[in-house]
């Protein structure tokens, strides 16, 4: 019974962040789409690197560096 309701909290969190992400699709490229002045506004933006934008311009490099990791840690 408890590994059911862990699924359905899981799926349900996976649902909306399907939803979150639908609604930002919409949205142009560093348009505001939520703003609660004067705390913080929502802005879209797109990070094609790693975390910060590391090797931004080498995607290779940032899939082969997780492909190294994932085998190094399943050995």
């Amino acid at each position: 019974m408890k590994k059911a309701c862990y699924f359905v909290i899981a799926a349900a969190l996976a649902g909306i962040d399907q939803f979150i992400k639908h609604i930002v699709r919409q949205v142009s490229e560093g348009q505001v789409f939520f703003s609660l002045p004067p705390l913080f506004e929502l802005e879209r933006a797109t990070n094609t690197g790693a975390a910060f934008s590391l090797f931004s311009s080498g995607q290779f490099t940032v899939m082969l560096i997780s492909a190294l990791l994932l085998v190094l840690l399943s050995v």
